[in-house]
């Protein structure tokens, strides 16, 4: 689909801001310990968590993830891409089965609905790898619609998900997104065409297609979107963005500029991979913890022709290795802790003000 007049004009347009979340406290029951950070029964927390702050829901959040990611088993193929809309009552529908999505929009309208269109604006959640459907469901529900802890965010708003799917073992999942990695890389050099990249990396990895497809349709409806990626997600969200950014002759570049907002949850891409797709600086909110391996290799850029400018990348990747060796990142790596993480002593959430509009991207690093 070429993307017309209107659609071009509108390019110029910000994005628009939604309305912030209303507080909902809560208070602890018992005194937990994490990471150097103590909550007693009596509810105080040392900073940066609020007074609100509730820590058993916090080191719930965590242990289901970790336990997950442990005990994963394989899901069936029709679950590797699947794209299905979360309503806040809970309700779910399933919109697109892997393979099926379109980059442009079919006849009766594009695949997310307009009941998922909220001030103008969809929510497109991509997660991670080795995480069931179940678990993907949880973190929608707690910490992106707001229902349960207090350390969780609220773009009051259906969310469309794209599942990842639990692959063979976590060592295919991982060459998975390696190769998409290296793809974009590929891409960045300028040397070789979207159209052959889109040929392999179908047929690599189910995700990809219906990431590009979707922001691709919603862009062409005139619609913002509010992309969030966490880990392997942010590697294929990245090369999404990156292939349609190439695509005739760059006209969608403008419009992800615009109209495309990306909260990176510890991803396997750098800040700037998302940047040279066209999104714009302030438009990527790029967090993660200094403890968690992935976040200290993939925030240092890698110059896909240039050497030397990779040095203080390769050093790093060097360290991650050791932090995996000594089994550190993976409670840091969950979105549980870095949701957590970015809340501030007066009570506020900086992730929930990038939801609101009222505050800007950027690169923060937690503890």
């Amino acid at each position: 689909m070429v993307v017309g007049a209107p659609e071009i004009a509108r390019a110029q347009a910000p994005m628009t801001p939604v309305s912030p979340r209303s507080a909902s406290p809560s208070v602890p029951a018992d005194a937990v310990t994490l990471s150097g950070v103590t909550a007693s029964s009596s509810g105080t927390v040392s900073q940066p968590a609020p007074m609100s702050f509730n820590p058993l829901e916090l080191l719930q959040g965590i242990a289901r993830y970790v336990r997950d990611r442990a005990t994963a088993t394989e899901e069936p193929p029709e679950l590797h891409g699947l794209v299905f809309m979360q309503r806040p009552d809970g309700s779910m529908v399933d919109l697109k089965l892997p393979g099926t999505t379109t980059p442009d929009i079919p006849p009766g309208g594009p695949d997310i609905p307009a009941e998922a269109v909220k001030n103008n604006r969809v929510v497109i959640y991509v997660d991670g790898i080795q995480q069931p459907r179940s678990t993907q469901e949880d973190q929608i529900r707690r910490l992106f619609l707001a229902q349960g802890p207090s350390h969780g965010a609220n773009v009051d708003q259906p969310v469309i998900a794209i599942h990842e799917g639990v692959g063979k073992t976590i060592a295919y999942d991982v060459s998975r997104i390696a190769c998409d990695w290296m793809y974009l890389k590929a891409l960045q050099t300028k040397m070789i065409p979207v159209s052959w990249v889109r040929k392999k990396i179908y047929r690599l990895d189910a995700v990809v297609k219906p990431v590009h497809d979707e922001i691709r349709q919603s862009l062409a409806a005139g619609r913002d979107v509010q992309l969030i990626a966490h880990s392997g997600g942010g590697c294929e969200t990245a090369l999404a963005l990156t292939m349609l950014s190439r695509e005739d002759g760059g006209r969608w570049k403008n419009l992800i500029r615009n109209h495309v907002k990306v909260l990176a949850l510890a991803p396997g891409a750098a800040k700037e991979d998302y940047e040279l797709a066209g999104v714009k600086p302030e438009n990527v909110f790029y967090t993660g913890s200094k403890m968690d391996p992935l976040w200290h290799f993939a925030e240092n850029y890698i110059h896909p022709s240039s050497l030397p400018a990779n040095v203080k990348a390769g050093v790093a990747g060097l360290q991650s290795l050791r932090m995996v060796m000594q089994k550190t990142g993976i409670p840091q790596h969950s979105p549980d802790y870095i949701f957590w993480r970015n809340m501030d002593p007066a009570g506020g959430h900086h992730i929930q003000r990038f939801f609101d509009g009222t505050e800007q991207g950027g690169k923060r690093e937690l503890p």
